[in-house]
């Protein structure tokens, strides 16, 4: 089973570090911001936005503000630029980070019973696909190009296997099974999870594990700041009124302590193993791959 994927990086040329005031982060002229990824927010209300951001300005007597972002790359150069504080992160958008800025995961995020991991698939609505040839030549939604359970595992699987697909990028898994209903797609990448609600999907392979992301503090961020919003997050999933808050970011239930070696095998694979997967990339979309071993400092 195949655990590699490759991911985006950024030049440390096009990071300008600006200048804030560290010691003042939290007051009125300056406040803490943590940064959401599009997978976190997509099903959140704007009113839960704004519950959420004065739940925890309130419970730590600190200026907060959510940002959103649905860009990877300006995400990860606002975490760069000091934009950012605390961020949740994608796992892809995470290994970026970690080698361009030493970001530090302090927080893993848990779904359904407590589980740290997943698994991706790989399925069909069309009772003629039944193995990953059979999507040879035809066509594979993902959700986007940093996508690792829709594009980044399953274009290993399609590299390694001969396999050439075209692939066409939905924006969520939700358009993506939309695509194979109304026959726009022949098969797709989802998370295993998906199948929840959507049981009519045919499931012709499985991806993983995979560990969960992480929630990460920049790496000069003030340890008392970094450690009080940790354990205000850990604090809301046993919040009444907070917790649906929380399972809505893509279907969090809790929360553990970051152990930051998780991510090593996953970071190595990627960075030994990437080399040929761009023949697959679509035409007009350029991935950089990881440059340097797995930093722990």
């Amino acid at each position: 089973m195949f655990r590699k994927l490759f991911i985006l990086v950024i030049p440390a040329l096009l990071m300008v570090s600006c200048s804030r005031d560290e010691k003042t982060i939290g007051s009125l002229k300056n406040p803490m911001v943590m940064g959401i990824s599009k997978s976190y927010y997509e099903h959140l209300s704007p009113n839960d936005l704004t519950m959420l951001e004065t739940k925890i300005s309130n419970d730590l007597k600190i200026n907060f503000k959510i940002k959103t972002f649905d860009d990877s790359v300006r995400f990860i150069e606002s975490i760069g630029n000091k934009d950012v504080d605390v961020a949740f992160l994608t796992l892809n958008e995470y290994l970026i980070a970690r080698e361009e800025f030493k970001v530090f995961p302090v927080l893993q995020v848990l779904r359904g019973k407590g589980e740290n991991k997943y698994y991706g698939i790989i399925a069909s609505l069309n009772n003629d696909i039944k193995n990953l040839k059979d999507i040879d030549g035809k066509k594979f939604a993902a959700r986007n190009e940093y996508s690792i359970a829709s594009f980044v595992l399953p274009s290993i699987l399609f590299f390694k296997g001969n396999i050439k697909p075209e692939f066409v990028f939905s924006g969520s898994y939700d358009d993506s099974y939309n695509m194979l209903k109304n026959g726009k797609a022949d098969a797709a990448g989802f998370y295993k999870t998906f199948l929840n609600d959507h049981k009519d999907l045919n499931v012709i392979y499985e991806i993983g594990p995979i560990p969960n992301e992480p929630v990460i503090c920049r790496k000069s961020l003030d340890t008392e700041l970094c450690n009080s919003v940790k354990k205000e997050l850990m604090n809301l999933v046993s919040d009444d009124e907070y917790v649906k808050i929380i399972n809505s970011m893509a279907d969090i239930t809790g929360f553990s302590e970051a152990d930051i070696s998780e991510y090593k095998e996953i970071h190595q694979t990627i960075l030994n193993n990437s080399n040929g997967i761009y023949s697959l990339v679509p035409d007009g979309i350029k991935i950089r791959k990881l440059l340097e071993d797995y930093n722990f400092n």
